[in-house]
């Protein structure tokens, strides 16, 4: 017997409606509670286009939000249809990993039980408040998102878990055309994500073009972005503003390593536990770092070299 509650045969309902790299940080809760609770139906509640990331053995369904403005709140239509679409379902409980009043209030509205965390002028729309607060970066983000269970599961596992039995994991088939094309199969390449989308910091293209030029691998350029004609040309494989989620995930899981922003693509390695390297401030990187085993990070605060980076980067990537 275990202590606290029995969530097999529950119906559970886990929010998280903001960027990709955070979803991604999301499924070791669902994958905590599946193999704590098998017969448990669990289902998410994300921003629309970024279900495809939580294709895995632990999610039994995933409904999609349209995301109104910056501060993530859900539009009026889509919070009408989704009233409609989970009232159908009767969750017993609803988990709000990414706390706004719309969701916290959709929530309150098709679910039996709602957890959130304290400190919030909506908080009173939480049946049970979890006095969590994320300030200090003490832990990771997905253990931030467990500890939202303490009150209900009394043996969590320790953090260190995140990164071994509770690692990400994606059910995708690679789009092996799209890797012959660019002639990426059977090839030792360093993919490179220099854009953040304005999710985390990062650094002029030039300096990303200077560490390319100093590196030991080839290199496979990647993300969206609004292209400035006068960019400097890069030597490596430019897929920028050229892959949809499959490829991208594609690209990274057959490279060598990821050379990134604080942002999803970073996030996308720990699937594949693909050696990665970051941009990050020294105090943020505990509480973001990806979930592999194999990364490092730069501080944004230091004077970074390209030359100085490169070396850096040609060692790690060749330890691997």
């Amino acid at each position: 017997m275990h202590d606290g509650i029995n969530f097999d045969g529950k119906k559970i309902l886990i929010s998280r409606t903001d960027k990709i790299g955070d979803l991604i940080l999301s499924i070791p809760f669902a994958k905590f509670l599946k193999s704590k609770f098998p017969n448990s139906k669990i289902f998410f509640l994300v921003k629309r286009g970024n279900a495809f990331f939580i294709k895995n053995g632990y999610v039994d369904g995933v409904f999609e939000a349209e995301i109104l403005g910056d501060r993530g709140e859900i539009k009026i239509e889509s919070f009408i249809f989704l009233l409609f679409e989970l009232s159908k379902i009767k969750f017993d409980f609803s988990f709000v990993l990414f706390p706004r009043f719309s969701t916290a209030l959709l929530c309150k509205l098709i679910s039996k039980n709602v957890i959130g965390t304290s400190r919030r002028f909506y908080s009173f729309l939480f049946t049970h408040r979890v006095n969590v607060s994320r300030r200090g970066n003490m832990f990771h983000e997905a253990y931030y998102n467990l500890m939202l269970l303490k009150d209900f599961v009394y043996d969590l596992p320790q953090q260190v878990e995140l990164f071994y039995n509770l690692k990400p994991e994606l059910d995708f088939e690679p789009d092996f055309e799209f890797l012959k094309k660019f002639k990426l199969l059977n090839r030792k390449y360093i993919v490179f994500h220099p854009f953040s989308g304005g999710s985390s910091p990062t650094l002029p293209f030039d300096f990303w073009v200077e560490v390319e030029k100093r590196i030991d691998f080839d290199v496979v350029w990647v993300g969206k972005k609004a292209i400035d004609l006068n960019l400097p040309k890069v030597k490596g494989t430019s897929l920028i503003n050229f892959t949809d989620f499959r490829q991208l995930c594609s690209v990274i899981k057959f490279s060598s390593g990821i050379f990134s922003t604080s942002s999803g693509p970073i996030h996308i390695s720990s699937f594949f536990d693909v050696p990665s390297a970051g941009l990050y401030y020294k105090e943020d990187f505990p509480r973001w770092r990806p979930l592999n085993q194999k990364a490092i990070f730069f501080d944004l605060k230091d004077k970074l070299d390209p030359s100085v980076i490169a070396s850096y980067l040609n060692r790690f990537f060749r330890g691997f």
